[in-house]
């Protein structure tokens, strides 16, 4: 394949390209989450309430492995784009250092944090046994995901998207085989519940992380994990914690509002946090296909950026915002028109089932206009803007929606809770509309000023 190809290949062909083959992929990452659920849903609403007590600390792994892969993955895009072939060799190893430490860290979450992080929001001993037994060895054994995340990262930086499918395809297929037998105690297995769901989906972490290096072995890709680029560079790490902080901190923004909305609807009743869990899990269904977008939009937008091809990053920037308002525009038909079909996936009682209806229609008005905000942040981590990004995921997953949420709960009730959700991605929008004009304005993108394309 050219190596130039990002720079020459008509842009939304390029697009679907890339961000297609992540699509699918992060659509059977959702299904590794949901059969997660459906499976733990037979053992009683209190394990589902366990798993979205245990929910924001999980969440923690992802925003380690997302962030610094995200932040490698710009910071090596953007220098192949600018042909320095060093630096892009320094970021890749210094990110999987980085990577390795951010593991550690959750391990010792794993070994000291759990159970203290149940016992803020519930007292039950079914449910704390189900939360601990399940967190404890998710995170404990967090290597496994984050470094096959942070290694997927570096793939889509040079635009091996097929292969990062593939392997995300077969994470997904061990886990949904490995779940029955270790959550029921089929085949001899010993059954056991919460904790053989975890061990699936640890297992199959590990697993898939492995097939990386016998890939990149077979198949080199265009960047090299050198050993005489081991040691944290400064320059490096700076630039890749530049956007991996504050994409991990938009990551795990979802860990911080899950906690505090626990802390209301819990006062409420059990059953509106089954709900949000739920809802969390079956809104990845739509979410992550368009995060696999995103992540296809990334390198393109970092690679042509570095490159100085700035109508090229405009026009990424448009098409993947248009294609994922449609995404979640079926989302919008799906959560309006049939929620009682996804409950009963999850063999949701008659109270689960009427109060997951009304939250997800509630829900659900807001999948359209969250599309501005989503993107925004993609194209602001692709360009380095790692802070802009964070502002407007801290208002869109956080601020806007707890705002909203203390203002109509005490007039709604719960319903208040619902509707800070539509809200908020309205009011993100708008914010983040104007601060990409705003950054385009300043680097010259929007006039498409620059030595390739002259005004």
């Amino acid at each position: 394949m050219d190596d130039d190809f990002m720079r020459t290949k008509p842009v939304f062909r390029l697009l679907l390209s890339m961000g297609v083959p992540m699509m699918i992929s992060m659509f059977a990452n959702s299904l590794y989450n949901i059969v997660d659920s459906i499976y733990i849903a037979s053992l009683g609403t209190e394990a589902l309430t366990a798993l979205s007590l245990i929910y924001p600390m999980q969440n923690l792994i992802i925003a380690a492995g997302v962030g610094i892969g995200v932040g490698a993955n710009a910071a090596i895009a953007k220098n192949l784009g600018a042909k320095d072939q060093e630096a892009a060799d320094r970021s890749a190893m210094n990110g999987f250092e980085l990577a390795l430490i951010a593991a550690f860290v959750c391990l010792l979450i794993g070994i000291f944090g759990v159970r203290p992080f149940i016992a803020l929001f519930t007292a039950d001993p079914v449910v704390t046994k189900y939360a601990v037994d399940y967190g404890a060895i998710v995170m404990i054994f967090s290597f496994g995901n984050i470094l096959q995340v942070y290694m997927e990262k570096v793939y889509q930086s040079v635009g091996r998207m097929m292969i990062t499918m593939c392997f995300l395809l077969t994470a997904a297929g061990l886990n949904a085989i490995l779940d029955p037998i270790l959550i029921f105690g089929l085949f001899g297995a010993p059954a056991l519940g919460t904790a053989g769901a975890a061990i699936a989906t640890v297992s199959a972490q590990i697993i898939v992380f492995t097939f990386y290096p016998i890939a990149s072995h077979f198949r080199p890709i265009p960047v090299k994990f050198k050993r005489s680029d081991i040691g944290l560079d400064r320059k490096q790490c700076r630039q890749i914690l530049k956007v991996a902080l504050p994409s991990g901190l938009t990551v795990g923004l979802p860990s911080l509002l899950t906690s505090v909305l626990n802390g209301i609807l819990i006062g409420f009743s059990n059953v509106y946090v089954a709900v949000l869990g739920i809802y969390f899990k079956i809104q990845t269904f739509f979410y992550l296909p368009a995060s696999g977008l995103v992540q296809g939009m990334r390198p393109i937008v970092s690679y042509n950026y570095g490159a100085k091809e700035y109508e090229r990053v405009r026009k990424t920037v448009r098409y993947a915002m248009l294609l994922i308002a449609g995404i979640l525009a079926v989302g919008t038909l799906i959560v309006e028109f049939a929620p009682g079909a996804i409950l009963s996936l999850f063999q949701a009682d008659p109270d689960l089932l009427g109060a997951g209806s009304d939250a997800f229609r509630r829900i659900g008005l807001g999948f359209i206009p969250s599309a501005v905000g989503y993107v925004c942040c993609g194209a602001f981590e692709a360009l380095g803007k790692g802070w802009d990004s964070l502002v407007v995921s801290g208002t869109r997953q956080f601020a806007a929606i707890v705002f909203f949420s203390w203002i109509l709960a005490p007039y709604l009730g719960v319903n208040g809770i619902w509707f800070s959700f539509p809200l908020a991605e309205i009011c993100t929008a708008v914010l983040a509309f104007w601060m990409l004009r705003r950054v385009f304005l300043k680097d010259g993108i929007l006039s498409g000023a620059g030595p390739n394309n002259p005004i």
